[in-house]
């Protein structure tokens, strides 16, 4: 699959200002909104084809906006549980079952939570 790429880091350590960290912060949660509210209408069983390629490409689109701004924005336990959504994300596109569903949401409710 292309796109679901994972937490993207490593180099030098860089220092961030707090209104840098607040961008970073704002955007993973702007990724993380439109990620939900697209798998949520993704899932509805009246979707018509052409609407669930759309909602995809906004899924795909999100989730590479999360993954950019994950290593800044998120805490090391919140990172690998981005690096989970990737993963089973990918298995959900290769394999709709309610089961891989499940998965992804279980993973955006603890992305979600505090």
């Amino acid at each position: 699959m292309s796109g679901a790429s994972g937490v993207q880091g490593g180099g030098e350590p860089h220092q961030y200002s707090k209104e840098e960290l607040e961008k970073y912060q704002q955007d993973y949660e702007k990724g993380l909104h439109l990620f939900k509210e697209s798998f949520k209408d993704y899932n509805k069983e009246d979707a018509p084809f052409h609407k669930k390629e759309q909602l995809k490409k906004v899924m795909m689109e999100s989730l590479q906006v999360m993954n950019e701004t994950a290593k800044v924005a998120l805490t090391k336990e919140k990172q690998q549980d981005e690096l989970k959504l990737n993963a089973d994300f990918e298995a959900f596109l290769n394999d709709t079952t309610p089961e891989n569903q499940k998965k992804v949401a279980n993973d955006l409710e603890a992305l979600s939570s505090d």
